[in-house]
């Protein structure tokens, strides 16, 4: 039997999923959805079920302006709303999560890849620039399939990146 939360879960995902973004909003204005739940096999938070969706960016807004949010929240499969942010590539609100802070750009996954990383994977230069910039980001942390931002970087023709990755060098 589904509870009162269940219940509400899947009406906000089917909202976000066919683009209702006004009804997820007013789920979450109206405290319908429990914003500390984690949800699903990898107990991801609303924060990181609603980064997933493409169409979607209002709701997370909506969710960062409540202000009870946890930004830094890791699931069971180690991901974090802001690579998921990263991966659906959001960049206003990857940015917006940067600016927050609490964001984990040190953060490395099962797969060992770091925010950085999948900064450059998605050619996302102003993020990958703005991770660098929090001094938290780790440049030359290298994956177990042997990547580092510097190669992904290099094998994308990322200039500016490899550019700002030379100078930790230095």
């Amino acid at each position: 039997m589904l509870d009162r939360d269940d219940v509400a879960y899947c009406v906000y995902c089917y909202a976000l999923k066919y683009g209702d973004c006004d009804s997820a909003i007013t789920m979450i204005n109206e405290g319908i959805i429990d914003l500390d739940k984690t949800y699903g096999e990898y107990n991801d938070t609303i924060l990181m079920i609603t980064c997933t969706y493409c169409n979607a960016s209002e709701v997370v807004t909506a969710l960062l302006d409540n202000g009870n949010i946890h930004i830094d929240h890791i699931s069971s499969d180690r991901y974090t709303a802001l690579i998921l942010a990263i991966e659906t590539q959001h960049d206003d609100i990857v940015m917006r999560m940067i600016s927050m802070g609490n964001t984990r750009p040190d953060f490395i996954t099962d797969n060992g890849k770091t925010p950085l990383m999948y900064a450059c994977t998605y050619r996302q230069l102003k993020v990958a620039h703005a991770l660098l910039d929090t001094g938290n980001a780790i440049p030359f942390y290298t994956s177990k399939f042997g990547n580092s931002a510097m190669s992904i970087a290099q094998s994308m023709n990322l200039y500016s990146i490899v550019a700002a990755l030379e100078l930790y060098i230095e």
